[in-house]
């Protein structure tokens, strides 16, 4: 008996197509293509470091020592066959071989021949072990086919069909080149996300600038028309729309916007290539939903929207039982119809079934649904009331149901937030059904989002909150929320502004919410803050044009004017701000404008128009909000200007105590407390204890250009103003925001987009 050896190897099988019967009626022919055959193999195996362990008639099987030489030499076999007209067909696979003296064995063997059996004439088909191998290698390129149950092999395969040379291959090769330079690769939990470039920001309009990402394969899921003769089924079409965007979203090779973007469109007259221009999606996945009793009937298609053609459609009638299945099913074929790579984790996380218990399922399309109208409308509080009894509801069905923890988990945040704030268990029950949900599933993005919202608010753990950001949207490339709350940590705690940019315009991309200008308006601040204003400028005016916020807009100009000390000029545009803001019910944008009013004015010594300010500050402003924002040293100021100075040490003691409480429980939501006691303590006269917090914040902060402008012109730092020690700590200060600039500079510079 040969001595055998276990080693690690990949196999291929090669077949050619009707070899039988073209014997049977040309034995001359068939043995010329044979001779041609062999001759094509020898010289390419030999070229590709493959090793010929058998022929069989017509047949070869060859083993390699690397699946992507394996590949590529199937590849060059194939184009070499089709000049030569030989029908060929080849199965690879990989995985621990036994080798006995001149022959193979194993499993693995028997797969890779059950490959080529499923493989079509001048087809290249691999396995899921050969697909992890190569996915990441230049020039393969591959379309995933689905589970195989293939013949004398216990568990399904999952396999692939390598593109090359063929139609499709042509198209996928296509469709790279297209793509976009420079390219940034971010290493997310080992699953490479490449994001392409922006496209020249100043030139393009809004719906065409999906920063880094690549709008090849970029679509959109429009809201599903409900066909049910009950109109109440509109909450389960909703559900169904939505349960397959969150499919799409975790491919990672397809950008797919946020489940918001496309409420507007719900009811709309805009040609379906005006409503992709204005998302910048090239693709719109539409669809119909009919209930009735356990019968689902799902019809979806996919439409290109460069050409207005149905390029996939497809109806799926089925049992309410197999409803994730379909799901699946057609977030599957929209990925094979964009040649989107699926990885096995990928189609691991999309395969998972949320619960087996139909009516908690029932309960959270509900409670969900409820929980989309109340983000529609921050007002329709009733929405998030209803939405937290639903998923309570669910629950009881399914105590083991993980989305229905982390719904729960959202509601709870959007609704203690205020009322918690400075209590020690602030938000402490979004941690407990966080973790909760991921004890029951631990490839949840929205549990990770929650969570890590929950370590970089109410604890200030920033370097946990980064890790679960980046976990979800290692699950989730297409989660605009975590890419904004991740900006938030890289530009307000680790002072990285360029990391925190890319975020946001990657939040930007994929939301097309009425979000969307907020998030506009983050990402003009943090170019603002590194100096950059014709950039802060150029996203204030695309928020307006989103949302006509001219108030907002206003705003923006005022804070530009009073930080180059045009504080005349800031003030009568934060007037003109609040103007538009008095036709509007109050909400935290007006907050801002008042304040800064207030500042202005102190800032052109007019303490009575501050004084009056302040106290329509106080009137409309929650007191929660002027307890923790830090705001009360500026209304307490105005109080000390005006004669009244008992009103303002009141104030400033609250500062204290608020702020040394914020301290104690490391919650810095709203900016840093160190600078506010070091106002107070300066404007006090107690020097000592205001260079304490300054120099603390000194020594954790970053400093934006108008931060720095505060310090230097804020008149509660008087006492300080002419002090060395003073100046050497707003020497530092601008060395750090200058070394920011810089940065930012820099890579602006090598995106070509200065």
């Amino acid at each position: 008996m040969p001595e055998q050896t276990h080693r690690h190897a990949a196999i291929m099988f090669t077949d050619i197509v009707g070899y039988t019967t073209l014997m049977g009626s040309d034995e001359d022919k068939a043995f010329e293509v044979l001779k041609k055959n062999q001759d094509i193999h020898n010289e390419l195996i030999q070229q590709f470091k493959g090793k010929l362990i058998k022929e069989m008639g017509d047949g070869m099987l060859i083993s390699f020592d690397l699946a992507s030489d394996a590949v590529r030499c199937a590849i060059e076999i194939q184009k070499a066959c089709k000049e030569q007209d030989i029908p060929l067909k080849i199965g690879v696979n990989s995985g621990e071989m036994v080798f006995a003296g001149a022959d193979v064995l194993g499993d693995g063997v028997n797969i890779a021949s059950r490959l080529q059996d499923n493989a079509q004439e001048g087809g290249i088909v691999i396995s899921g072990k050969v697909y992890s191998d190569i996915k990441n290698k230049a020039g393969i390129y591959t379309k995933f086919i689905g589970d195989k149950k293939l013949k004398n092999v216990d568990e399904p395969v999952k396999v692939y069909e390598v593109l090359y040379q063929g139609e499709e291959g042509q198209e996928i090769a296509k469709k790279e080149s297209k793509k976009v330079s420079g390219k940034y690769l971010f290493y997310l939990g080992g699953i490479v996300i490449v994001i392409a470039a922006i496209l020249i920001w100043n030139y393009l309009p809004i719906s065409s600038k999906s920063a880094f990402i690549d709008k090849e394969k970029s679509i959109a899921v429009m809201p599903f028309d409900n066909e049910s003769a009950d109109k109440e089924n509109e909450y389960f079409v909703n559900g169904m729309m939505e349960d397959i965007r969150n499919n799409l979203s975790k491919i990672g090779d397809l950008r797919v916007i946020s489940k918001t973007s496309t409420e507007k469109y719900r009811v709309t007259t805009l040609l379906t290539s005006e409503i992709a221009e204005e998302l910048g999606v090239n693709y719109l996945l539409e669809g119909t939903v009919q209930k009735q009793g356990n019968l689902v009937k799902i019809h979806a298609q996919l439409i290109d929207t460069k050409t207005d053609d149905h390029i996939w459609t497809e109806t799926y009638q089925r049992d309410i039982s197999e409803v994730f299945k379909v799901q699946t099913e057609i977030a599957q074929s929209i990925a094979n119809e964009l040649y989107a790579v699926i990885t096995p984790a990928e189609l691991e996380i999309i395969e998972t079934i949320p619960t087996t218990n139909l009516t908690a399922y029932d309960f959270f399309l509900r409670a969900r649904d409820e929980h989309m109208m109340y983000w529609q409308d921050y007002s329709n509080r009733n929405a998030l009331e209803q939405a937290i009894t639903l998923y309570r509801r669910a629950l009881e069905y399914d105590s083991t149901y993980a989305q229905a923890y982390t719904g729960l988990a959202l509601a709870y945040r959007d609704t203690h937030f205020l009322e918690t704030i400075q209590e020690d268990d602030f938000l402490d029950s979004v941690l407990i059904l966080a973790n909760k949900a991921l004890s029951f599933d631990n490839q949840l993005d929205e549990a990770y989002f929650v969570r890590g919202y929950y370590y970089a608010i109410a604890k200030s753990e920033f370097e946990k909150a980064l890790i679960d950001f980046e976990k979800a949207l290692q699950i989730n490339p297409n989660y605009s929320w975590a890419y904004l709350e991740k900006g938030r940590l890289y530009t307000l705690q680790y002072n990285n502004y360029v990391e925190g940019i890319k975020n946001y315009h990657m939040a930007a991309s994929l939301d097309h919410s009425k979000a969307l200008p907020s998030i506009l308006r983050t990402l003009s601040g943090a170019y603002s803050a590194v100096g950059f204003d014709n950039k802060y400028i150029y996203y204030q005016k695309e928020a307006l044009i989103l949302d006509n916020d001219s108030a907002a807009y206003f705003r923006a100009l005022g804070h530009i004017e009073t930080t180059k000390g045009n504080f005349e000029v800031g003030l009568e545009l934060y007037k003109k701000s609040h103007a538009y803001y008095l036709t509007q019910p109050f909400d935290l944008s007006q907050y801002w404008v008042i304040l800064n009013l207030v500042r202005n004015n102190i800032l052109l010594k007019n303490y009575e128009e501050a004084y009056d300010y302040s106290l329509k500050f106080i009137e409309v402003v929650d007191s929660v909000l002027v307890r923790i924002s830090g705001s009360m040293p500026l209304i307490g100021y105005a109080f000390w200007q005006v004669g009244k100075q008992d009103e303002a040490k009141y104030y400033f003691n609250e500062q204290i105590r608020h702020s040394l409480e914020n301290i104690r429980l490391n919650r810095m939501i709203f900016g840093s407390d160190h600078d506010v006691l070091a106002q107070v303590y300066s404007i006090l006269g107690e020097k000592e204890k205001a260079y304490h917090y300054l120099d603390e914040f000194n020594k954790k902060s970053f400093f934006s250009i108008w931060s720095i402008d505060d310090v230097k012109r804020n008149p509660m730092f008087n006492s300080l103003r002419d002090d060395e020690r003073f100046q050497q700590i707003m020497q530092s200060m601008e060395a750090k925001y200058q070394r920011e600039h810089e940065r930012v500079r820099d890579w602006l510079e090598e995106e070509g987009m200065l």
